[in-house]
C-alpha cells in the first residue's frame, strides 16, 4: 500500500550518527514529529557487517557516549551490557553495533518518533520541503539529517577479490584455501593492518601491502598537539604495527608503492582504500545537488539538508594532511553544534 508522510525532521540512517542525531534533536525540540528511516531495520548499521573488528574507541569513551543517549532521550541511565573488553580496554565492534539496536529498540517508545524500514531511492528538494522516495512512499519534511553511511571504495583490476567484510574477520578468514596464494592488500590505514595481520596470523606466505605512503601513526609534536588523531592507526592495529612493521618491517608482508604495483601476478585482492558514499539522487528543484562551500562549518549540505557520520564528516587540516572527524567523540560534537 502506498503511504505518505509528512514530518518536521526526516534523519535518513539507523547506524551510530543516525541514533546521535535522534536523541539531540529529540532533547532540543521533544515536540517535533521525527521520522527516522533505516533500510536494515536498526541493528546497528553497516557496524554490524565487521563484528570482530577491534574499536578504536576505548571502553570509557562508549560508556559515556552511552550515558550521553540515555539522557537526551530522557531515559533512566545504564551503562554497556553487552561489551567483552578484549586486551587494554578495547571492545569489537559487534559490541558497538549491539548496543545500538538495545538503544533503538527503546527509541520505538517514544512519543512522536516513527520508525521506518524503507529503502529510500531518491531525494528531492521543491517549494521549501524536502521529499524522500522509495518504491512505494514518499516521506517530507521541512528538516533532514543524511546519516546514510558510506561504501568502501574498489579499484578496476581484474583480480578475484575477497571482500573487506571477510578479510576483517578472522573466522571467515581461516575457511577460505589461500596461506600459499599470492594477496594483495590496497591500504595502511587502520582496517589495511588489521587485515595485514589476519593475513599474516594466519600463516599466509605471499602477502604484498600496495601503500601510497607510510604507516601514520599517531605522536605529539613540539607544540603538544596530536598529528594523525583522526587519520592515524589505534588500538590493536597500532599495537601490531609497532611490533612487526614499523620502524623495520620484521614479518614475510612485502611492502611496494602504488606506482610499481603489477597487478598479473597475484591470485587475489583486498581494498582499503577509504570510503565513498552510497549513491543516492538528491536534486534541489530539479537540479543535482551542489554541496554548500560553507558546509565543515555548518553542517549543511544545503538548505535545510544536513549531512552526518562517515559520509559528511567535518575535517581540518594538519601538517597538510586532511583529518576527518569520524569518531563516537567527533561525531557527537559535531551534530550537537549544527542541529
Amino acid at each position: 500500500m502506498y503511504m505518505y508522510y509528512m514530518l518536521d525532521y526526516i534523519i535518513l540512517g539507523g547506524g551510530l550518527s543516525g541514533i546521535i542525531s535522534v536523541s539531540i534533536i529529540r532533547n532540543k525540540y521533544p515536540e517535533k514529529k521525527i521520522g527516522w528511516i533505516d533500510n536494515t531495520n536498526f541493528t546497528g548499521g553497516d557496524l554490524a557487517k565487521y563484528p570482530e573488528v577491534p574499536a578504536n574507541t576505548p571502553y570509557p569513551v562508549l560508556v559515556k557516549f552511552i550515558e550521553k543517549i540515555y539522557k537526551n532521550l530522557n531515559f533512566p541511565p545504564r551503562s554497556s551490557e553487552t561489551c567483552d573488553l578484549i586486551e587494554n580496554g578495547i571492545f569489537k565492534l559487534k559490541c558497538l553495533s549491539k548496543e545500538l539496536e538495545i538503544i533503538s529498540n527503546h527509541i520505538r517508545s517514544i512519543k512522536n518518533i516513527t520508525m521506518i524500514t524503507d529503502y529510500i531511492d531518491s531525494i528531492e528538494y521543491k517549494n521549501n520541503i524536502w521529499t524522500l522516495y522509495s518504491e512505494l512512499n514518499n516521506y517530507s519534511s521541512t528538516r533532514v539529517v543524511m546519516c546514510n553511511g558510506s561504501i568502501h571504495r574498489k579499484l578496476n583490476y581484474n583480480i578475484p577479490e575477497i571482500p573487506i567484510e571477510i578479510a576483517l574477520n578472522p573466522e571467515k578468514l581461516r575457511k577460505l584455501d589461500i596461506k600459499n596464494k599470492k594477496i594483495a592488500v590496497f591500504g595502511n590505514s587502520h582496517s589495511g593492518i588489521l587485515i595485514l595481520k589476519n593475513l599474516y596470523e594466519l600463516s599466509c606466505k605471499q602477502i604484498t601491502n600496495i601503500i601510497k605512503s607510510n604507516i601514520k601513526r599517531p605522536y605529539m609534536n613540539d607544540n603538544n598537539i596530536e598529528i594523525y588523531q583522526e587519520s592515524g592507526i589505534r588500538g590493536v592495529g597500532l599495537e601490531w604495527a609497532n611490533k612487526f612493521m614499523v620502524p623495520e618491517n620484521k614479518t614475510n608482508i612485502k611492502v611496494v608503492k602504488y606506482d610499481d604495483f603489477d597487478h598479473t601476478s597475484f591470485d587475489y585482492v583486498i581494498y582499503s582504500i577509504g570510503l565513498v558514499r552510497r549513491n543516492l539522487s538528491i536534486k534541489i528543484n530539479e537540479k543535482p545537488l551542489i554541496i554548500d562551500p560553507a558546509f565543515n562549518e555548518t553542517g549543511l549540505l544545503a538548505k535545510n539538508l544536513y549531512g552526518l557520520g562517515v559520509a559528511y564528516p567535518e575535517y581540518y587540516i594538519l601538517n597538510g594532511d586532511t583529518e576527518y572527524k569520524v569518531g563516537i567523540g567527533g561525531f557527537f560534537q559535531r551534530a550537537t553544534k549544527i542541529l
